[in-house]
């Protein structure tokens, strides 16, 4: 009984344990008859010799001041900013595949080269405009000098002036085409200066190499595939989806009167049943600006680490968010709550030698103590020790369809 007091003292420490008007889970009152109803439990009678032989220690349920806090359902999802669907920009035939589901691959990095007969024309158009461009100009300069020295007409040199600015159009319009299939300004120098090498040996570049490479266009893993050689695609396709798993975001859906425990740039505690033991700190990145008109919830996205790869997207996690400010709640010897019929109890005195199995909903735990968030107030007498024998004794009286056990 000393040590239990002793415990009590120290509850003001309990940073960890949680409790508050925020959470949604309910527990039955004691004596709610739809609660006996579904619970038809024995009362326990223990002679006082007994007690002290099962170590039976009765103490009073204490109070200490804990955090505000809320507890949030939700499940992980891919970070849409850190992932990307991959198509061919052009319609073709796949010839080669350079990776596949699981692998890591870098921004820019080859995954798919299609053959592409659209591809091939498009940079055929832009070699003859930019033949034509050249032409023009050269004209264009020729011109100015010339009517300078009055040697053609003023209406000659508009009509090469327009020629070369119709010229100047055209071969930027086909040049940001070739842009939109994913070639850079370094890449489309280099391939003009290997044209114009092929065109000094007498070869025509325009028939020269109709493939294009489809590249990620972000860091992260191959998470889908549905690129096959050989098969036809369009540019509606999706071939590759890559995305980076070192983050994810965790979607929940919070009441109205969650509101006040989240805000953008906030803290939330994410859980999962795979990993009981870890908390994965989460940082809150959106709190809708409206409440569904229908299902009065409001969608929450928070943004978590997964370095560790233990995460994966579409898992049931929960999220703990805690606001500004303390409340007062029961808190009992963590040894004191047991696991009974499906259910979480604790055995309550209801005199020097009777004890009931009382339905609790319990909070986080901590330095041996566990927070009760309903089904107890503080001051009741409750079993702090030797409460696993009783719930053995229970459970076989229950069994036994007998009503005591002596």
């Amino acid at each position: 009984m000393k040590h239990w007091m002793m415990t009590v003292a120290l509850t003001s420490a309990l940073g960890l344990l949680s409790c508050g008007p925020g959470d949604r889970r309910t527990a039955a009152a004691p004596g709610d008859p739809d609660h006996e109803g579904e619970h038809k439990h024995v009362h326990v009678v223990v002679p006082i010799e007994r007690q002290k032989e099962w170590g039976i220690e009765v103490g009073p349920v204490a109070e200490a001041a804990l955090p505000l806090t809320t507890r949030l359902n939700g499940a992980l999802s891919l970070d849409l900013n850190r992932t990307a669907h991959v198509s061919s920009l052009a319609a073709g035939k796949i010839v080669s595949v350079a990776t596949d589901l699981g692998r890591d691959v870098r921004r820019g990095q080859p995954l798919a080269v299609i053959n592409s007969p659209e591809f091939a024309r498009d940079r055929s158009d832009f070699l003859r405009a930019r033949s034509r461009f050249n032409l023009t100009r050269r004209e264009f300069e020729r011109a100015r000098l010339l009517v300078e020295e009055k040697a053609i007409e003023q209406k000659e040199f508009l009509r090469r002036e327009a020629e070369f600015e119709d010229a100047s159009t055209e071969f930027g319009v086909l040049g940001s085409k070739l842009h939109s299939y994913g070639l850079d300004h370094a890449e489309i120098e280099a391939w003009l200066e290997r044209c114009d090498d092929l065109d000094r040996d007498g070869w025509l570049c325009e028939l020269v190499d109709p493939n294009l490479t489809v590249v990620s266009p972000v860091d992260g893993r191959v998470i889908f595939r549905e690129a096959v050689v050989g098969e036809q695609i369009g540019p509606d396709k999706v071939l590759f989806t890559v995305s980076d798993l070192r983050t994810l975001w965790a979607q929940f859906d919070a009441y109205e009167s969650d509101l006040r425990f989240l805000r953008t740039g906030g803290r939330i505690d994410i859980r999962s049943t795979l990993y009981p033991e870890r908390v994965f700190p989460g940082a809150v990145r959106v709190v809708s600006d409206a409440v569904d008109e229908k299902l009065r919830m409001v969608r929450v996205r928070a943004e978590v680490a997964n370095t560790e790869g233990l995460l994966k997207p579409n898992m049931y996690v929960t999220g703990e968010a805690t606001a500004e400010g303390t409340a007062k709640a029961p808190v009992v010897p963590s040894e004191a709550v047991q696991k009974l019929d499906g259910g979480t109890v604790v055995f309550v005195a209801e005199d020097d030698v009777t004890f009931a199995p009382r339905h609790v909903v319990t909070g986080d735990s901590s330095g041996g103590l566990t927070a009760v968030r309903s089904g107890l107030a503080a001051g009741e007498r409750i079993v702090v020790r030797g409460a696993f024998a009783l719930k053995t004794e229970a459970a076989k009286a229950a069994f036994a369809g007998q009503g005591h056990v002596h």
